[in-house]
C-alpha cells in the first residue's frame, strides 16, 4: 500500500491523506474494494498522468486491471531503477520472497522478466507481467509532484 493509505482498524476504514497538507481527503470502507478504491485514488492523487496512462490501458486490455495497479504502485513506491539503456531492476512491494526482477528492453523492443507470472498475452502477442507493466510506464511518466 502507497503510504498516503493508512488503515485504521478501529474505524475500519481507510483513509487517504494529502501528502502535502496531511489531512484526510478521503475515507473507504474495509475489505478488498475498499482496498483497491483506495489505491486507485492514491494514485490519481499523487499522479494524475500516471493514473491517466493507467485507466487507459485497463481500458483496452480490461484483464491487466490487477497487475495495471500493481504496477503503478511499484513505480509510485520507487521500485524501478534503471541500470543502463535497457535493464531494469523491479522490486515488488510488500517484500518478495524471490527480491528483485530483471526487465530487459531486447533488440525487437520486447520486453522480458525474469518472473514466472507470465501473465496474459496483449494484443502483440507479448506477455505482460506487473514488473513489465512497470518499467513501460516508467519510460514513458514524467512524476507532478515530488512526494
Amino acid at each position: 500500500m502507497l503510504n498516503v493509505i493508512e488503515y485504521d482498524r478501529s474505524e475500519r476504514l481507510y483513509k487517504l491523506t494529502d501528502p502535502t497538507t496531511g489531512e484526510i481527503v478521503k475515507e473507504f470502507p474495509s475489505g478488498p474494494d475498499g482496498r483497491q478504491a483506495a489505491h486507485r485514488a492514491s494514485v490519481k492523487l499523487l499522479s494524475p498522468s500516471l493514473y491517466e496512462m493507467a485507466t487507459q490501458v485497463i481500458g483496452r486490455n480490461p484483464i491487466l486491471a490487477s497487475r495495471v495497479w500493481k504496477a503503478t504502485e511499484i513505480l509510485l513506491s520507487g521500485g524501478v531503477t534503471q541500470f543502463d539503456a535497457v535493464t531494469y531492476a523491479v522490486i515488488s512491494q510488500g517484500g518478495h520472497e524471490y527480491g528483485d526482477y530483471i526487465v530487459t528492453v531486447l533488440e525487437d523492443g520486447v520486453l522480458h522478466c525474469d518472473c514466472e507470472d507470465y501473465g496474459p498475452f496483449l494484443p502483440s502477442g507479448q506477455q505482460i507481467c506487473k514488473h513489465r507493466l512497470a518499467v513501460i510506464f516508467g519510460r514513458k511518466w514524467e512524476p507532478e509532484t515530488p512526494y
